[in-house]
């Protein structure tokens, strides 16, 4: 009877759908305020923006032997003062439509306008590994499939991937036990944006500035002033005629071992930051690596 009558308890309900794992605990809230203004004027117009120009940046230079990809990140930061410029200056006439009253400005920027405005970009970030083919095809094999042919090749495998998406989230997303690590830290930057905090130490904002301007600053050592601690070679460092030290050491165009990079662009670029990625996750791929292109 005891566990009925907690059963029947909403309270009950929200502490058990809470996740197991101390670190999604701290940083996500099982916590929902319905009040909140979520499908507002302003996500349409910032999303539809930022999914454009996002998917268009990212696949242009998708194309660089170190690709620069624009993620869910820059859309965070860059996203919240547009937002807070548009709450400021939209006026907040009321609409009707069909009946339907809506509004230019539904009044404060609402964590959850920030964070439909992310899922719209993100969306759209990535990248379509289909162009691959289209440009294999057409640069090696000097076959063209033509634009129509390329477009349905394209939206038939982005498509293909949305639907099983969709069939696994109720077994892969809506249970609370479910970690996906690599959200953690855009959940605790909108929390960071749009709720107050007891840390007691140096302010979340004055990190973030301290590193974003270290990291500003370093970027241009290895972009323009020692282009050589990208794709730092050991090996080559003994003989730099030896192909067979080339072809085991390169980076670039060789196996890769022992090789050394201080670039934070090619440490990123293609498996994503190694900062919210679990320990264990990382050495999996390791390992994978190891053995596929090292001893395989």
């Amino acid at each position: 009877k005891e566990k009925e009558a907690y059963a029947a308890d909403p309270e009950y309900e929200e502490e058990e759908e809470d996740s197991p794992y101390f670190e999604v605990r701290a940083a996500v809230s099982n916590k929902d305020d319905p009040s909140l203004p979520s499908l507002t004027f302003r996500v349409w117009v910032l999303g539809i923006i930022f999914t454009a120009g996002l998917s268009f940046v990212n696949q242009f230079f998708w194309f660089r032997a170190q690709p620069i990809t624009l993620g869910t990140l820059v859309v965070q930061l860059v996203v919240f003062p547009l937002a807070k410029f548009m709450e400021f200056a939209l006026p907040r006439t009321q609409f009707s439509t069909f009946g339907w009253k809506w509004t230019l400005n539904p009044g404060p920027f609402s964590i959850k306008e920030h964070v439909l405005v992310c899922i719209f970009a993100s969306a759209g970030a990535g990248t379509v590994y289909a162009v691959d083919i289209v440009v294999i095809k057409k640069m090696f094999y000097k076959s063209d499939l033509g634009k129509g042919g390329s477009i349905l090749l394209m939206l038939t495998s982005q498509l293909i991937g949305y639907g099983l998406a969709g069939i696994c989230r109720e077994f892969l997303v809506y249970p609370a036990a479910m970690i996906w690590p690599s959200n953690l830290a855009n959940i605790v930057l909108f929390r960071t944006f749009h709720e107050g905090s007891s840390w007691t130490g140096m302010s979340r904002t004055k990190f973030f500035w301290i590193v974003f301007t270290a990291s500003f600053v370093w970027y241009f050592v290895p972009g323009y002033i020692m282009p050589i601690v990208s794709l730092f070679s050991i090996l080559c460092m003994f003989d730099r005629d030896s192909i067979l030290y080339a072809q085991l050491s390169s980076g670039q165009f060789g196996l890769g071992l022992l090789n050394i990079t201080l670039d934070w662009t090619s440490v990123a670029s293609y498996m994503g930051s190694p900062i919210v990625t679990p320990f264990w996750a990382t050495c999996n791929l390791l390992v994978g690596f190891i053995i596929v292109m090292w001893i395989i």
